[in-house]
């Protein structure tokens, strides 16, 4: 990400009254660090971050952990751009372990179903996470190439039109679920979308299958239907196709071959 500092600066650790050496953290955009027992993280959005913090500290959790949001001794959640965090020590990736993944997910999202925080801080997001998301959703239209074109005419064919309620889900479970030296589920790196929490399940399973290898069986083991599954290929091909950078390279092949194995 362009703009973003590899260490935080003095004033932000002496904000969140952490010392010591600075390790960074792999992962995400690898804008994490850890100081002794907290991890401090870069962020683009503080309005969002400010609300995220919010909304996690409030939210009680009981089959799952998320790293406790830490207030800088002003009382912030977020100093000159960067939030903090507790450390979870330990962490095993949860990749490959999908039904748990998945159900790691849907404890999440229930624990935050009752938010009455207000949904405003995620509804302006303009990343390109978010414009995906619209354009999956019908709620905005976007020049995407002929051959992108193509595939997304596929998946529309397969995404029928759902009247579930939407809610505050993590757009980004994937990579995001570990599992502590107990075998407890912990949850990363939330980042929020206003969308039935299948969708945010669906997205697990297309990720799966694009980028790590799965077979149709990670639908069963999801619990995931069809057509929410189409919706979530085609949020990750947009959002691919819309990156600068992106991190699978923008490549269709990949999604034209999971269309073939879905009989798409």
């Amino acid at each position: 990400m362009p703009g973003l500092q590899i260490t935080p600066p003095p004033a932000v650790r002496d904000a969140f009254r952490v010392s010591g050496p600075v390790h960074r953290l792999e992962g995400g955009d690898e804008t994490s660090v850890r100081v002794a027992d907290v991890v401090l993280k870069q962020v683009m959005n503080p309005t969002l971050a400010n609300w995220t913090q919010e909304l996690l500290a409030e939210t009680e959790h009981d089959a799952i952990e998320v790293p406790a949001p830490l207030r800088s001794h002003q009382g912030e959640w977020v100093v000159d751009g960067w939030v903090a965090t507790k450390f979870v020590p330990e962490l095993r990736s949860g990749l490959g372990r999908w039904a748990e993944v998945a159900e790691a997910g849907r404890a999440f999202h229930a624990s935050i179903a009752s938010w009455t925080g207000g949904v405003d801080p995620v509804l302006a997001r303009t990343d390109r996470w978010a414009e995906a998301d619209r354009f999956v959703w019908e709620e905005r239209d976007l020049e995407l190439s002929n051959e992108a074109g193509e595939l997304i005419e596929r998946l529309r064919a397969q995404a029928n039109p759902t009247g579930l309620p939407a809610q505050v889900v993590h757009g980004d479970l994937t990579g995001n679920v570990f599992f502590d030296a107990d075998d407890r589920p912990v949850i990363l790196d939330f980042s929020p979308l206003v969308r039935p929490p299948t969708y945010a399940i669906a997205i697990v399973a297309a990720d799966a299958l694009l980028w790590h290898s799965a077979d149709p069986a990670v639908l069963a083991a999801t619990s995931v239907a069809a057509d929410a599954l189409a919706r979530a290929i085609l949020f990750r091909l947009v959002s691919e196709q819309l990156a600068v950078a992106p991190r699978h390279g923008a490549r269709l092949d990949d999604h034209r071959r999971v269309l073939s194995l879905l009989g798409w």
